[in-house]
């Protein structure tokens, strides 16, 4: 290959802006480009002293040049407009770039150009210098991906440089090692390779072009010692020409290291050939991945854990809905979307899509649906690496402390699942390749002390991961959020707080909510806990006239207890309601403080708080209280300090037996559970509460 320096024949770029306004601007596109072998002409430097007239000059060096590159702010000029009518008369390609940041007031003139520009072109915008130069760098590697394209395709171009395929050819070969990305539409595993390789840090040497195949040369640099690669990327499936191309570059190379890589496919005849010669080795993309991550050991522990838990046995499955605002965004339309395995699987193959929130009341099944989805895709990544993704388990109650979505992911791949990941980049462009699927449980459970500003940030920072082509599941109680609207707002990253500086507001954001049970899937959760369909059916007959029983029984998680129970209610001749309640809140209030979620330092307070709101609503005749009202509610009764009410309104929200609407009003389950804590506060009082009932009380709250 010649060197830049003797290549006499150069793609002629012309860049066209108010000199003084963005003077910065045009020495970064200078420095960027003109060492890659383009002719860059900036009036300034290169214009000199001449015989013409600057009109003239500047008229001449437009119709000459290959590229136009427009770059406004806030001034216009005469000079710069014609410029750019002098290139678009003569079809020049053109790109535009509008600094966008602090701006106070654009010229009327520029107004009326960019306007005009914007009928025929796309227009990049920029904050600073630095952004600026890496989408130049990014547009032009892409304008000559286009062109490679158009020429192999036998297009006959205008007579520019755009139209000699091997100086395009060349041109690509020293801006895609840096900026892999365009290379996708020519060769996808090239893109994607190279890009992996500069994630690791290591240093590409030299990128050619062979048709659509593409190679590279590279080096590792360990503490000790370097090592020598060649690698080739196939777009298509590795044949015995692709060895025989390698074989013929290590008779003149033989201190390198060589690899063959295609997405999927490498022919029998290859595999053999290839085995003939030790350092030559043969892989599909999904092969290279696996023994960069070795994900052997989560996937073995995923799969103890879930054998060895209920799972397997008593899972039944959800059903959700949406809820759609209504015009005027005064009210919200339930939209019946059937089985949530079925409508993950089409969000999970909708290329548009690329995070999920599933909301649900406690109990509801959010965990169990997490773990057996990423469970049934393991199955799909271990039977076919190739084409499926690598679902990741994260279980955020676990990792409340991670102060960053870098330290929280690098913590739970290398710490806990034992991943040999080469480092957090590569963990990113995995992901921006689309080779995870990432689900995050229990974003409720994410942290004790939580007000709005410590969700927006915990949901901001793990939204991060959500970018072009991944695929992320997040669960969350619904009552975290105060009301709908705050909902959607922070789980569609329309929120930031005062300590950052972006709003997320991406597309592809999407929340959906879990149903209760219905009736059969009562019954058929209850026929497999208990064996017997006939036995299920007769139960929960006995169980329905119960006074409100049945409002338990539609969470999934409160049913084994109505189970346990059962003998006394088959048994029994007059059936005590109240007794299936203290176990059900005993045993959910327990629940909450051993896995860690309540602020609230003991389970009385939890039942003292429920046994004062219960007594609040039934005395005031309203069963109902405003999210705004709670802490007020709070202060009135407990006199915390101002700094904690907050917290604790969240955990009166969130760890107790409240739902809420869409407006963010709150009441308890059912009206008999309000009744049901105001009889127990009554109870306590007067002392005739079962020796039960007071187990777990302080002597001193029964007087």
């Amino acid at each position: 290959m010649r060197c830049w320096y003797l290549i006499l024949d150069k793609l002629k770029i012309f860049v066209s802006s108010r000199t003084k306004e963005l003077h910065n601007e045009r020495v970064a596109i200078k420095q960027a480009l003109a060492p890659l072998g383009f002719e860059v002409f900036t009036f300034e430097d290169d214009a000199g002293a001449r015989t013409e007239s600057a009109p003239d000059v500047y008229g001449k060096e437009v119709r000459d040049c290959d590229l136009y590159v427009g770059i406004f702010r806030e001034e216009h000029s005469q000079a710069t407009e014609e410029e750019y009518q002098i290139a678009l008369d003569a079809s020049k390609e053109i790109l535009i770039y509008l600094s966008d940041y602090n701006i106070t007031q654009k010229h009327d003139g520029l107004n009326r150009l960019l306007s005009q520009m914007q009928t025929k072109h796309s227009i990049q915008k920029f904050n600073d210098v630095k952004e600026f130069e890496k989408y130049v760098t990014r547009d032009i590697t892409n304008l000559l991906v286009r062109k490679f394209k158009q020429l192999k395709d036998g297009a006959q171009l205008p007579h520019t440089s755009f139209g000699n395929i091997s100086l395009v050819q060349q041109y690509l070969t020293s801006l895609t090692p840096t900026n892999p990305d365009p290379l996708r539409d020519i060769n996808q595993v090239a893109s994607e390779i190279i890009s992996i390789w500069n994630a690791m840090g290591y240093q590409i040497i030299k990128c050619t072009f062979d048709n659509t195949t593409i190679n590279f040369q590279g080096e590792i640099k360990e503490w000790l010692r370097s090592s020598k690669l060649f690698i080739r990327c196939v777009d298509g499936e590795i044949t015995t020409e692709d060895v025989n191309y390698v074989k013929n570059f290590l008779d003149s190379n033989p201190d390198h290291d060589c690899f063959i890589f295609s997405h999927s496919r490498i022919s029998q005849s290859a595999k053999e050939l290839a085995a003939q010669y030790h350092n030559i080795r043969l892989l599909t993309q999904g092969e290279f991945y696996r023994s960069l991550l070795i994900p052997d050991k989560y996937i073995e522990r995923m799969r103890n854990d879930f054998e060895f838990s209920e799972i397997p046995r008593y899972y039944v499955t959800l059903d959700c809905f949406k809820e759609i605002i209504t015009e005027g965004e005064s009210e919200y339309v339930k939209e019946d979307l059937g089985d949530l395995d079925t409508y993950v699987d089409k969000w999970f193959e909708d290329r548009s899509k690329k995070h999920l929130s599933i909301l649900g009341e406690f109990g509801s099944g959010k965990t169990w649906f997490s773990k057996q989805y990423t469970m049934r895709y393991i199955q799909k990544y271990i039977a076919n690496p190739h084409t499926n993704r690598l679902p990741i388990f994260i279980s955020l109650r676990d990792y409340a402390k991670s102060y960053s979505i870098k330290q929280l992911i690098t913590d739970l791949l290398l710490n806990d699942y034992g991943f040999k990941l080469p480092s957090f980049e590569v963990f990113e462009e995995l992901n921006r390749q689309g080779r995870f699927m990432l689900v995050f449980d229990g974003f409720d459970e994410m942290a004790q002390k939580v007000d709005y500003e410590v969700v927006v940030q915990n949901f901001n920072e793990l939204a991060k991961v959500a970018v072009s082509n991944s695929k992320v599941l997040l669960t969350c109680r619904t009552t975290h959020f105060r009301y709908e609207r705050e909902s959607r707002n922070i789980l569609g990253g329309r929120e930031k707080t005062p300590s950052q500086s972006l709003v997320t507001n991406q597309p592809g954001f999407e929340i959906i909510n879990l149903e209760e049970f219905s009736d059969d899937k009562i019954v058929e959760l209850m026929a497999k806990r208990i064996g017997n369909p006939d036995d299920a059916k007769l139960y929960w007959e006995r169980l329905k006239p119960i006074y409100d029983i049945p409002s338990i029984a539609h969470k999934p998680v409160l049913i084994p207890m109505l189970i346990d129970v059962m003998s006394q209610i088959i048994e029994s001749t007059s059936i005590d309601a109240a007794s299936i309640y203290r176990i059900y809140t005993e045993r959910w209030i327990s629940r909450s403080h051993e896995e860690g979620r309540s602020y609230l330092k003991t389970k009385w307070l939890t039942l003292y708080f429920m046994k004062e709101l219960a007594w609040s609503m039934i005395k005031s005749q309203n069963l109902k209280i405003f999210w705004k009202d709670i802490p007020k509610f709070i202060d009135e009764y407990f006199k915390i300090d101002s700094k904690e009410l907050d917290y604790y309104a969240h955990d009166l929200r969130n760890n107790t037996f409240l739902k809420r609407d869409h407006r963010g009003v709150f009441e308890f389950t059912h009206k008999s559970m309000t009744e049901f804590f105001v009889a127990y506060k009554f109870a306590l009082e007067l002392g005739t509460a079962k020796s039960e009932y007071v187990s777990d009380i302080p002597s001193e709250s029964t007087q």
